[in-house]
């Protein structure tokens, strides 16, 4: 399911994501308003990598595999973390950090 907010909202987004997520264990993804409406100065359209980021982190979602590694070792797991911060020097704001790993050869 795909949701469009508006605007970023982190209290509306919560709501969503608890709904969802947690009380009815619906695949989804939130995206604001704001990245749809913007527009592509070459094309006039959405732009292609909005619309690329949605169907990756759809289909992972939906347990596609988003890419790949090959390598001769076997047996390997592949880790993979990324970091948020919302402002440079705002000590207030929480930092959030994400892991995904391989769980296949």
């Amino acid at each position: 399911m795909i949701v469009i907010i508006p605007s970023v909202n982190t209290d509306v987004y919560k709501v969503i994501k608890k709904n969802l997520v947690v009380e009815n264990a619906i695949p989804n993804q939130v995206i604001t308003g704001q990245k749809c409406l913007r527009k592509d100065p070459k094309t006039g359209g959405m732009k292609m990598a909005v619309v690329t980021k949605v169907a990756v982190q759809i289909a992972c979602k939906l347990n596609a595999v988003p890419w790949a590694v090959k390598i001769p070792i076997k047996k390997t797991m592949m880790v993979g973390f990324d970091t948020y911060h919302k402002k440079m020097g705002d000590r207030n704001s929480p930092s959030i950090g994400a892991l995904t790993c391989s769980l296949d050869d």
